[in-house]
C-alpha cells in the first residue's frame, strides 16, 4: 500500500509541475533605430493577480513570439523568431541566428527592423521525459509569390533546435535541425500535446491549400510527418490570423483574412484533422485571433473590428453566433486598439492584442459563460510597454475541466444579467444602427419599435433570428425626440429614446 502511495504521489506531483510552463509572457518594443536596448516586459500571472516587470533586451519582441518557463514557473527564455534570450535578458550560448533566409536578412540583420510581418511563425513546446530541455520549431521565409498581390515571401522550411537550460543560462545543443520542406502558409505554426503526454503534434498548414502537415515529435528527438486535406483552399491572404488547439485538446481552429474560420475535429492519437464546419466570416478586416474558453465549450474571434463568440455544444456552431463587442477608442490610450491574436492565459482569462502598436490589452474576464456573461473588458490592462501585434505562442498542458453546463442554465443566468443593445448614432440621421450586444439568437421572432412621444408606432422593423446586428433606413421620420423598443417573442427586453435630427 506504501508503493502505491508513493506512486501516486509521483504521478500527481508529475501532472502538477506541468501547469506551470505558461507562466511568464514577454511583450513589448520600441524603436531600435536609435540603437536604445528595446523596452519590454515579463508578465507574471499568479492566481489572483498579474506581477509586471520591466526588462531591457535587444530582442524586438513582435507578432511572433514564444516565453517559456519551467515546470515550476521561473521564466527559462523568450524569442522574437531571431535569437534566444534568457531570463537575464542575455543570449543563450549558440541561440543566434534561427531566423533564416529572408527572415534573417529583412528582419533580423535589417536596421530599425526586427518585427517579422507574419504570426505565429515559431512555437516552443518542454520536453516532458528530460528535465531543462525545451524544443523550438520555427520556419524561414522565402522569395515564392514574386508576382503575389500580397505578401510575397512564405515559409519553405520548417526548423527545430533543442534547448538545455539546466545550467540556469541556457544552450542550443541541436541547432537548425532540419524537419519539413514545402511551400507553407505564412505561418500559423501551432502544437498540442499527444494523447500520451510525452510527444508533440506539431501543425503547419500549406500555402494556398486546404492541406495540413502534421508532425509527431517524440520525447527521444525522433519525428513521423503526414499530411493531411481537408476543407476549404486557403488564399493568398493568410499573413495575418491565427490557428489554436482547443484546451482538451479535440478541436483545432484557424481563422484569417477573407478565408473565414475552419473549425476540425483532432484526432489527439492519430494526429487526423477532419472538418467540423467552415464559417466564413466577411469582417475579419486583416488581423484576426483566435482563444477557445478553457472548458472547450466557447470560440472567440476576433475579427480586428468585432468579437464574437461562438458555442461548439450547437447543433449548428455558425447559428450560434453571438456579439460579444465592437472596437472603440478609449482615453485610457493614445491608440485606439483593434482586436487582434489572443491567448488563453494562466489564470483562466483571454487576452487580446491591438493591430499594430498598442499599451493596453483586451480581457474577456470569463469566457466559459455565455455572451455578456463573459465578462468583456475593453482596454483591461495597461502592460506598461508599447507591444506590436502579438502574443506569446504557447502549448495547452493545464487541465482544464471541460464544460458540464447546459444551455438552459446559462439562458437562466443571462436573463437574470442586466444587457444592453447597442443603439448608434443617437442621434441619428438617416440611417440607425442596432447591435443586439449578448441576446442570445435563439428567439423566433423580433421587432424594433419606433414611436413618438404618445408611443404611437412610426416605424416598425423586423428582427431575424439569428442575427445581432442591423441597419435601419430613418429617412422618413421627423426630426425630434422618439421612443423605441426591441421586442423578442413578444416580450420587451429594452426601450429607450432616440432623437432624429437631420441636416
Amino acid at each position: 500500500m506504501r508503493y502505491l502511495i508513493i506512486l501516486f504521489c509521483f504521478y500527481y506531483n508529475i501532472l502538477y509541475s506541468q501547469i506551470n510552463y505558461d507562466k511568464n509572457w514577454v511583450l513589448g518594443y520600441s524603436s531600435t533605430q536609435s540603437g536604445d536596448n528595446t523596452t519590454g516586459v515579463k508578465i507574471e500571472f499568479l492566481k489572483d493577480s498579474l506581477i509586471f516587470t520591466k526588462m531591457k533586451t535587444e530582442l524586438f519582441v513582435a507578432q511572433s513570439n514564444v516565453a517559456m518557463s519551467d515546470s515550476l514557473g521561473n521564466l527559462q527564455f523568450y524569442s522574437g523568431g531571431c535569437a534566444i534570450y534568457n531570463s537575464q535578458n542575455k543570449l543563450i550560448v549558440n541561440g543566434d541566428s534561427i531566423g533564416l533566409g529572408k527572415y534573417k536578412l529583412s528582419y533580423c540583420d535589417s536596421e530599425g527592423s526586427g518585427r517579422i510581418p507574419l504570426t505565429q511563425m515559431l512555437f516552443t513546446v518542454p520536453n516532458l521525459r528530460k528535465k531543462g530541455i525545451y524544443n523550438i520549431f520555427y520556419l524561414n521565409l522565402a522569395d515564392v509569390y514574386t508576382n503575389s498581390n500580397g505578401f510575397p515571401l512564405s515559409p519553405t522550411q520548417l526548423y527545430h533546435s533543442e534547448i538545455d537550460m539546466n545550467d540556469g543560462f541556457g544552450k542550443i545543443s541541436k541547432k537548425n535541425q532540419l524537419i519539413l520542406s514545402d511551400t507553407f502558409a505564412r505561418a500559423m505554426l501551432q502544437g498540442v500535446l499527444h494523447k500520451n503526454s510525452k510527444d508533440w503534434w506539431i501543425v503547419m498548414p500549406k500555402s494556398q491549400s486546404n492541406c495540413y502537415q502534421i508532425v509527431r515529435f517524440n520525447s527521444d528527438g525522433t519525428y513521423q510527418i503526414k499530411k493531411t486535406c481537408d476543407g476549404m483552399k486557403w488564399t493568398d491572404k493568410d499573413t495575418k490570423g491565427q490557428a489554436v488547439f482547443s484546451p482538451n485538446r479535440k478541436f483545432y481552429a484557424r481563422l484569417g483574412h477573407e478565408n473565414g474560420l475552419s473549425i476540425f475535429n483532432f484526432n489527439n492519437s492519430t494526429g487526423d484533422l477532419n472538418l467540423k464546419q467552415f464559417i466564413p466570416i466577411t469582417d475579419t478586416f486583416y488581423t484576426s485571433g483566435l482563444a477557445f474558453s478553457p472548458n472547450s465549450r466557447f470560440l472567440y474571434t476576433m475579427c480586428n473590428q468585432k468579437i464574437y463568440q461562438y458555442d461548439m455544444k450547437a447543433q449548428d456552431i455558425e447559428k450560434s453566433k453571438i456579439l460579444i463587442a465592437k472596437s472603440e477608442k478609449s482615453n485610457k490610450s493614445i491608440y485606439k486598439i483593434p482586436f487582434g491574436q489572443s491567448m488563453l492565459a494562466p489564470n483562466g482569462k483571454i487576452y487580446i492584442a491591438g493591430e499594430a502598436t498598442h499599451d493596453y490589452l483586451h480581457v474577456i474576464n470569463q469566457p466559459n459563460l455565455l455572451g455578456n456573461l463573459c465578462q468583456f473588458h475593453q482596454y483591461g490592462i495597461n502592460i506598461q510597454c508599447l507591444n506590436s501585434y502579438g502574443l506569446p505562442n504557447m502549448p495547452h498542458l493545464r487541465e482544464w475541466k471541460e464544460d458540464t453546463t447546459t444551455l438552459t442554465s446559462m439562458l437562466l443566468e443571462q436573463n437574470n444579467m442586466s444587457i444592453t443593445a447597442n443603439i448608434y448614432p443617437n442621434p441619428a440621421s438617416y440611417d440607425l444602427n442596432l447591435d443586439l450586444f449578448g441576446y442570445v439568437n435563439n428567439y423566433q421572432k423580433g421587432k424594433y419599435i419606433i414611436s413618438d412621444l404618445q408611443g404611437r408606432p412610426i416605424a416598425t422593423y423586423p428582427l431575424l433570428p439569428n442575427h445581432d446586428e442591423y441597419r435601419f433606413d430613418i429617412s422618413q421620420i421627423q426630426n425630434g425626440i422618439h421612443l423605441w423598443q426591441l421586442i423578442l417573442d413578444d416580450k420587451v427586453r429594452q426601450s429607450g429614446k432616440v432623437v432624429v435630427l437631420k441636416e
